[in-house]
């Protein structure tokens, strides 16, 4: 009886053994983070002279390669490719107090800063008075100023006005991407404490 119980024990550990050698061979292992504040930056490499990419907003949650932090820095898993934030930004736990709530689909176009988008106000601060930033800016008159919303997975404020109804128009950095985005009809979701 003893000798089976040591035989299934050792065929066991084996089997155990085995499966985790072979789960680890080019698997990439991630484990769930989440912003720990409002404004977190996203960058392209492990450094703050890279550039940067987006922000986050308190309570994003990103998939870290395990294993991937080094010197302060943690590799996070995008959809076009891994880019990087600071360990000290990410959280282990979920900080409850708010949630993402679907506000249906919304016209969305882009602009700039420039003559041709904003006329008279062209280089000028936002309605919010905060000069505007791309992959963080947009207008939209039928949200609050300062409301935070979220479509395609990128989070924006509602910094700006010029725009009515369900239209939001992001902000880009030229009138050459702007005028790229075109017209497209985005689900919008936004944040409620």
């Amino acid at each position: 009886m003893k000798n089976k119980f040591l035989i299934l024990l050792m065929a066991l550990f084996l089997l155990i053994f085995n499966f985790n050698a072979f789960a680890n061979e080019g698997d990439i292992k991630t484990i769930t983070k989440y912003s720990n504040k409002d404004g977190n930056p996203i960058y392209i490499a492990p450094s703050e002279s890279s550039e940067i990419i987006g922000t986050a907003f308190e309570n994003t949650s990103f998939e870290v390669v395990y294993g991937g932090e080094s010197d302060g820095w943690s590799q996070i898993v995008a959809e076009n490719g891994n880019v990087f934030m600071k360990t000290e930004d990410l959280s282990d736990q979920k900080i409850e107090h708010g949630h993402w709530v679907s506000l249906g689909k919304y016209k969305t176009t882009g602009y700039c800063n420039c003559r041709k988008c904003c006329g008279k106000w062209s280089g000028g601060p936002t309605a919010s008075g905060r000069y505007p930033i791309s992959n963080h800016t947009v207008a939209c008159g039928s949200l609050p100023l300062g409301t935070k919303i979220m479509m395609n997975g990128q989070q924006y404020i509602v910094e700006d006005r010029g725009v009515t109804g369900r239209h939001i128009d992001v902000y880009y950095d030229s009138h050459k991407v702007a005028y790229a985005h075109g017209v497209k009809y985005i689900e919008v979701f936004r944040w409620v404490e």
